[in-house]
């Protein structure tokens, strides 16, 4: 499972969200759900509009 979580945070620390007018919202903590087996792992991270 630990591969899976690794897997999951590497592939988000690869996002770029800015290419949808947002960025990385690093004051709000992230929240990981239970793993399931329907449905694995879940981590959320919030993200906030581009200041401009």
């Amino acid at each position: 499972m630990k591969e899976q979580i690794l897997a999951v945070q590497s592939a988000m620390r690869k996002y770029d969200p800015s290419l949808i007018g947002y960025e990385w919202d690093e004051t709000t903590p992230r929240i990981q759900l239970e793993p399931r087996g329907e449905r694995g792992y879940i981590e959320l991270r919030a993200v906030r509009p581009l200041k401009k």
